[in-house]
């Protein structure tokens, strides 16, 4: 198993941009072959936000980078 946690801030009051990333994201993180789990995690008070995603191996999440990283 390989845990991947990925963290960033929006700052306060930033919920719905939050969430509106997540909606996208998430899904697709779901769909990679070797994902899992990925589940988000939020501190709406202080706008930080994250995602922990739980792959199979390394060697899964390494071959899902490129799909989810966009320019």
């Amino acid at each position: 198993m390989n845990l991947r946690l990925v963290q960033f801030s929006l700052g306060a009051g930033q919920r719905t941009a939050a969430k509106a990333i997540v909606d996208k994201v998430v899904p697709a993180i779901r769909a990679q072959q070797g994902c899992d789990r990925c589940e988000f995690f939020a501190d709406n008070e202080t706008g930080d936000y994250g995602l922990v995603v739980l792959w199979v191996s390394r060697q899964a999440a390494e071959r899902a980078r490129p799909n989810l990283i966009t320019p």
